[in-house]
């Protein structure tokens, strides 16, 4: 993976990894949960890599409990980085896209 995209993923994991469970429930209006804003991230990962080793996308397990998102992002961001070199540049923009939402919407509310 690009090194920023490893570090923007990074930055992610370091900034919600001390989150409580209230904070990750914690709902702005209509948006999602911090919680679901997460899960979208590793599902969109997830799906990214498996369409990178050209296998079919499989939904993520829900942890059986919130606070293993970051955990869980950490371990999705590992699998990407191990089929990084093969990303294609309409993927990398997917995955850049993904992280800027899920930034935004875990940040910037």
């Amino acid at each position: 993976m690009t090194t920023s995209l490893g570090q923007a993923l990074g930055r992610i994991v370091h900034g919600t990894k001390h989150w409580t469970p209230a904070r990750l429930r914690a709902r702005h209006g209509a948006e999602p949960t911090k919680a679901e804003v997460l899960a979208q991230l590793v599902q969109r990962l997830a799906d990214l890599t498996a369409e990178v080793e050209a296998q079919p996308r499989r939904t993520v397990p829900a942890p059986s409990s919130d606070s293993t998102l970051p955990v869980q992002l950490a371990v999705m961001a590992a699998d990407l980085e191990r089929v990084a070199d093969r990303l294609d540049e309409e993927q990398r923009r997917r995955v850049q896209a993904a992280i800027d939402e899920a930034r935004t919407r875990l940040f910037d509310t």
